[in-house]
């Protein structure tokens, strides 16, 4: 009797049918592995870009409502005074302008620091600076004092916040939004807009409205 011949390898059809298989299962996985990565690198971006805005907020908003509520008294005022209380005359407490976008958009004597933990206390000067072309928002901070020479602490320009396409700030007298600053008194409330842009198409919009404690509104006699 002929026995038959047992075949134990795989013919061409079943071959291609395997291969098939394997190519549907990578191109499954890899599907699911790009979308995935598409959707989480956007938002681990704009998870960055909302920390850079509470900081910028947050720092910003201790500034403003630690605002000084007078112009800084001139070295020769202090000088002419000897102890005296007196309607001080120097620099306004506080310039804002940011319509140029370019440059430094808001000063400010405050008696907070921008963080807890900076150790400066006192009246301070404090300068914002906003870089259009590298997106970055510096500040420079450091203590005020009634001479006529620079004070030697502070001085620097520090990073605040990246990745800002856009910053607006507009000043509420009692009455009127104004899209600037440059008054010896102090502004009701500031409004902040900043428009962040990150390295991908990923963007961001936030806004804050710090009150100024400090505010009083102007009486009017009829």
């Amino acid at each position: 009797m002929i026995g038959r011949t047992q075949k134990t390898g795989f013919t061409l059809l079943e071959m291609l049918i395997a291969v098939t298989l394997v190519v549907l299962i990578v191109s499954m996985v890899y599907g699911t592995y790009r979308a995935t990565l598409q959707t989480v690198q956007p938002a681990r971006e704009k998870g960055v870009l909302t920390r850079q805005a509470c900081t910028l907020f947050t720092g910003m908003a201790r500034q403003i409502s630690g605002l000084y509520p007078f112009a800084a008294p001139s070295a020769a005022a202090v000088r002419q005074t000897e102890n005296r209380m007196i309607q001080p005359a120097g620099p306004a407490c506080l310039i804002g302008d940011s319509r140029q976008q370019q440059g430094k958009i808001l000063s400010l004597l405050t008696t907070t620091g921008i963080d807890a933990g900076d150790g400066q206390t006192g009246l301070l000067r404090v300068e914002y600076r906003f870089d259009a072309a590298a997106g970055v928002l510096s500040y420079r901070q450091q203590r005020w004092l009634p001479t006529e020479e620079p004070t030697p602490d502070g001085g620097k320009d520090r990073p605040l916040a990246h990745h800002i396409k856009s910053i607006q700030l507009e000043f509420y007298d009692g009455k009127t939004w104004l899209d600037c600053w440059h008054n010896t008194e102090v502004p009701a409330a500031v409004r902040i807009q900043v428009d962040f842009q990150g390295e991908s198409s990923v963007s961001l919009r936030r806004e804050i409205l710090v009150p100024v404690p400090c505010w009083h509104p102007k009486e009017t006699h009829g």
